[in-house]
């Protein structure tokens, strides 16, 4: 089998509701995580395929949350620590972030259903790419969500 987290082969399988992984990422290893995240870090923030399925967008997104969050001002990291704290968890604020971008992308791209009741816990819409996505889609859908610069190049 192969992990959907880390994309590695392993034998025993997890299945959960957002697919087959690993002992170690559903157990959630922290030093693949720090290793993943510095490697994301070191990559420009905006740099992306230009054309991009949905496992590009995830990978694109993640890194685009870390970035987000590394140069966020003290005084807004401050007032989500009083009000949404979770979302300074990188791996919660993705989510957020990707609910925002996938809904000022066109239709012709992406289809997406809101979770009702209680799968709102856990997050916003399920998504889907009905084909592959250009970059200058997804650069306008960050911008229209005013979640990056609308500047080229920053």
């Amino acid at each position: 089998m192969i992990c959907d987290g880390c994309k590695l082969k392993f034998d025993l399988i997890h299945q959960t509701y957002y697919g087959d992984f690993c002992r170690e990422c559903i157990n959630g290893s922290d030093d693949r995580g720090r290793k993943l995240f510095d490697e994301l870090l070191a990559e420009p923030v905006m740099s992306m395929p230009p054309l991009m399925k949905l496992e590009d967008f995830e990978r694109m997104m993640l890194k685009f949350t870390l970035h987000y969050l590394r140069s966020m001002p003290d005084g807004e990291k401050q007032r989500l620590r009083g009000t949404l704290p979770m979302l300074l968890q990188p791996m919660k604020m993705v989510l957020h972030l990707k609910d925002l971008v996938v809904d000022q992308m066109p239709l012709n791209y992406v289809s997406s259903m809101n979770a009702e009741g209680r799968d709102r816990l856990f997050h916003g819409a399920t998504y889907q790419f009905k084909r592959l996505v250009p970059d200058t889609v997804i650069i306008k859908a960050l911008v229209d969500a005013g979640i990056a610069d609308p500047k080229p190049g920053e």
